[in-house]
């Protein structure tokens, strides 16, 4: 699976970080000023619901990714 980031912040950092369902990262994109895309493949663990977390702005850009 890839998962791009598409930060459209001009001069905001940003980066997409993917938790696995025991709470560690099992997959993240850098951490880059807008406006830029980048992009992060890895092999999802299973089916399921997964966090995702902008690690600049934790509290403020969450998100579920949903693997069928």
């Amino acid at each position: 699976m890839t998962l791009t980031l598409d930060n459209q912040d001009s001069g905001i950092q940003h980066n997409i970080a993917v938790s696995g369902s025991g709470g560690g990262t099992i997959a993240s994109t850098e951490i880059a000023p807008g406006p830029n895309q980048t992009s992060v493949t890895f092999t999802a663990p299973g089916p399921g619901s997964y966090s995702f977390v902008c690690e600049v702005h934790p509290r403020q850009m969450v998100g579920t990714l949903v693997v069928e």
